[in-house]
């Protein structure tokens, strides 16, 4: 039985979703989204932006182990690497901008979920 409850625990801790909303404004934002490690390397990151200059449709940008990043997105959104942590970037962006982001990283011991709400103050 003590096993059993460890390994329940054990895979609760694993998964985590985290809900942010973040005002910004035109300047460039770096949101961390996954760290990448020797024992526990970045195997999948899926963002998918749904913003109200789209009408509800999405755009995605991806990244696979082994292969390179994949933006569907135009130019503003992009997935940048730096020390080895991978960022959601935001450039040049408008009140139309504002919306949903999402994003899942997962990893060998698990799946990180984040759920941006972006509110963009136009000028």
């Amino acid at each position: 039985f003590s096993l059993l409850m460890l390994l329940l625990c054990f895979t609760c801790c694993l998964d985590s979703e985290v809900t942010l909303v973040k005002t910004i404004g035109k300047e460039s934002d770096f949101t961390p989204i996954c760290t990448n490690e020797t024992s526990n390397i970045i195997i999948m990151i899926v963002c998918k932006i749904r913003t109200e200059r789209s009408n509800g449709e999405q755009c995605s940008l991806r990244y696979r182990d082994g292969g390179d990043f994949v933006h569907e997105c135009d130019s503003r959104f992009s997935l940048k690497t730096r020390n080895q942590t991978v960022f959601l970037h935001l450039t040049s962006l408008t009140a139309a901008d504002s919306g949903n982001y999402s994003c899942q990283c997962s990893k060998l011991d698990g799946t990180h979920f984040l759920h941006l709400r972006i509110i963009v103050n136009g000028e």
